[in-house]
């Protein structure tokens, strides 16, 4: 069981001051990892609710023992499904014995991740008791996009992991095996070097599976000469890594070469104009546009990356219909990728945290060089602080 000191007081009083200034008072969060984000507890069920003066926890018995090893500082409410029924006729109870409507009447939901039948539940149980519902979207994950020291060190650790399974694996594998097994010394590495699970099930492409994005890792062997990309993550103290490095054994042929050259510059042309302040829009646009003067642009078929951290995918998303500037402190991938139907395709990913002059990449594992016939093992842990 996770227990570790994040500041959840202060993450608290961020979100009571974004609370405020939309003239609300009492927030219910209901999304596991919002609600992890603000309170440390990791367990799969609760509610979440943010007082002026304090916060309350309401969850079943599974988890009354581990509520008080991890959250220290909230107030639990015992959840008895024989006497309230449900989570929302808990949440009545507990509103009605502390007096937290008092004085709006009004309880604030945020809606991120809530499902249909879960505002259904809720909204019935309010209007029986002539309580109203507000709404509100993004209080929680607006916070999660700054990381803080302690979740930048995690976060490297988390990459530290997945550089050295990574490392581990590549030691040992070669071409005449398939993909799924080079998936699995690779997952069992990234737990046998202390991380808690994948953060993603793990993608290993080769030759035409390339193509595919999101190709997962089939039965296929992989063979000499063809581009194998290989998108994975570890998992650790409940914040994510995310790389892809496209490796490849022997010689490449000619197409197979440009593909992959052409993708990393287009990585180059990002990471140049990487920082604060600069537009979402105009960094995709960037890896973009130089794979459109040569050529490759309508491979490009995905954004350019996204937000990362308790949730593998979360804002901010590096898409050109994204014109918010980005914020230093944010941790983003950058992953161009180019897919080219039934032949090949490769991706090029690093996770980086943005600052105001520039940027430091997380993950610290070298690209292969374009004159190696095996792909490069790890060689220093502490660079980390040039794409490689």
């Amino acid at each position: 069981m996770e227990v570790r000191d994040l500041n959840y007081h202060k993450r608290r009083r961020d979100v009571r001051e974004k609370l405020t200034a939309e003239g609300n008072q009492v927030l219910l969060v209901t999304e596991a990892q919002n609600r992890r984000y603000l309170s440390g507890f990791t367990g799969s069920a609760g509610w979440l609710v943010v007082a002026p003066d304090n916060c309350f926890l309401i969850t079943d018995g599974r988890y009354w023992d581990q509520v008080k090893k991890q959250c220290a500082d909230v107030e639990l409410f015992r959840y008895l499904p024989s006497v309230h029924e449900s989570l929302a006729g808990a949440l009545i109870c507990l509103l009605k014995e502390e007096k937290l409507l008092a004085a709006t009447n009004t309880l604030t939901l945020e809606t991120d991740g809530v499902s249909l039948a879960t505002y259904r539940s809720l909204t019935e149980a309010l209007q029986g008791e002539d309580l109203h519902l507000s709404e509100s979207s993004g209080l929680v994950t607006g916070l999660r996009e700054i990381k803080d020291s302690d979740e930048v060190d995690i976060l490297k650790k988390a990459a530290e992991i997945a550089d050295r399974a990574l490392s581990a694996t590549l030691e040992k594998f070669q071409p005449g095996r398939r993909e799924c097994d080079l998936k699995a010394e690779l997952e069992y590495n990234i737990l046998r070097l202390g991380g808690t699970s994948t953060s993603f099930s793990t993608i290993v492409a080769s030759g035409p599976n390339g193509s595919y994005p999101h190709a997962g890792a089939s039965q296929r062997v992989i063979g000499e000469g063809e581009l194998i990309t290989i998108d994975f993550g570890a998992l650790y103290q409940g914040y994510c890594s995310d790389m892809t490095r496209t490796i490849w054994y022997g010689e490449l042929p000619e197409f197979e070469r440009n593909v992959l050259f052409h993708t990393r510059k287009a990585q180059e042309a990002a990471l140049a104009v990487a920082r604060s302040g600069i537009k979402a829009s105009e960094l995709d646009s960037a890896a973009r546009d130089y794979l459109q003067s040569v050529g490759l642009g309508e491979y490009f078929v995905h954004s350019l990356g996204h937000g990362v951290g308790l949730d593998i995918h979360e804002s901010p998303g590096l898409r050109k219909t994204n014109d918010k500037p980005l914020l230093a402190h944010q941790v983003v991938t950058i992953e161009p990728g180019v897919y080219v139907p039934g032949r090949t395709g490769c991706r090029v990913e690093d996770t980086i945290l943005l600052t105001h002059t520039g940027y430091e990449v997380i993950n610290g594992y070298p690209k292969q060089r374009m004159d190696q016939t095996q792909p490069p093992l790890l060689e220093d842990l502490k660079a980390h602080s040039s794409p490689g």
